[in-house]
């Protein structure tokens, strides 16, 4: 007991001796956080001060434009602002109107009535793109080209029309009269292989001529026909052969081959076809294939196949008109 008492006697010593020095770091302590709050207190004041002197500076660009504009629009209306800030006419302008009785007050209320009134339209109006007129130019360029475009392609297309609209009567007219000669010539050739009878093409739709067909009828001499499939092989072969010669008659064309075309004839239908091709022939080159006697007398030329004793074949070709033949 005598030990704890005398301990504590020197604690309370030590501690006595202590306290001056923790109050002054205490004392410090508290000095520095006082003026760290007082030093972020000015640097939140700062930026404040700052941001308003932005927003100040952005409302004082404003106010210079709007200024700007209102000078420029009352320019255009012949009004300033005099010394003591009221508007007033330019000089060698016509002095505002009055009021109903002539009181200057009541004339500067109307006229600031109007400059409210500009503000407000110049405050509508917006900001001003300087580089409005020339996209304005660039547009109206653009515009006038697209539309001389657009004029061109419509007149083109006009044009297409009227030329289609053209070819396609044109193309009626020359089918038409095509048709009305090949029947024609069809006609003949046919009483001219038959000895007579009767022939005729007709379109299948007469007032569709483009989408008509072509319907043959034919009545050899002699025979009441009502379809060209109750002809016998011969007639049909001469029919063919009469519609053939018409076409070339029509339109001749350079060369003609014409394969066994005779082989259903007898010898007179024959005759008839070999003096038909004659007189075509000083038109037209005719190729024929044919076995058939009579018409191999008529032709200029003939060319053959034959094998010899060697299995080889061979081609001969003959002019008739250079073999000196008898009588």
């Amino acid at each position: 007991a005598a030990e704890r008492e005398r301990a504590a006697r020197l604690g309370d010593r030590g501690a006595a001796a202590a306290s001056p020095e923790a109050d002054a770091l205490a004392a410090l302590q508290g000095e520095e956080r006082e003026r760290r709050a007082a030093l972020a207190d000015r640097q939140a004041r700062r930026i404040e001060a700052e941001k308003a002197l932005v927003e100040a500076q952005a409302a004082l660009r404003e106010a210079e434009t709007a200024l700007e504009r209102l000078r420029e629009a009352m320019a255009g209306d012949e009004l300033t602002i005099d010394g003591e800030g009221r508007v007033a006419p330019l000089d060698g302008a016509a002095a505002p109107p009055s009021g109903p009785a002539g009181d200057p007050a009541e004339s500067d209320a109307d006229l600031r009535r109007r400059v409210e009134t500009l503000r407000g339209r110049l405050r509508w109006l917006g900001r001003v793109n300087p580089e409005a007129a020339e996209e304005y130019e660039q547009i109206r360029v653009r515009h006038e080209e697209l539309t001389v475009q657009i004029a061109d392609m419509e007149g083109a297309e006009r044009r297409m029309l009227a030329a289609e609209a053209e070819l396609a009567a044109l193309i009626q007219e020359r089918f038409a009269t095509t048709c009305r000669r090949v029947d024609a010539e069809f006609q003949r050739y046919f009483q001219l292989m038959f000895r007579g009878g009767s022939a005729r093409l007709r379109l299948s739709d007469e007032e569709d001529p483009e989408a008509s067909g072509l319907e043959m009828e034919a009545q050899p001499p002699g025979k009441r026909v009502e379809d060209l499939a109750m002809l016998s092989g011969g007639e049909r072969s001469l029919t063919a052969i009469a519609l053939l010669f018409a076409l070339l008659e029509v339109r001749p064309a350079p060369f003609c081959v014409l394969d066994e075309v005779d082989a259903a004839l007898d010898e007179a239908n024959v005759g008839r076809f070999v003096g038909a091709l004659k007189a075509l022939a000083e038109r037209t080159q005719f190729v024929v294939i044919t076995h058939n006697r009579r018409t191999i007398e008529q032709a200029d030329s003939i060319y053959g196949i034959t094998m010899g004793e060697d299995s080889v074949s061979r081609v001969l070709s003959v002019r008739l008109a250079d073999l000196e033949l008898d009588d």
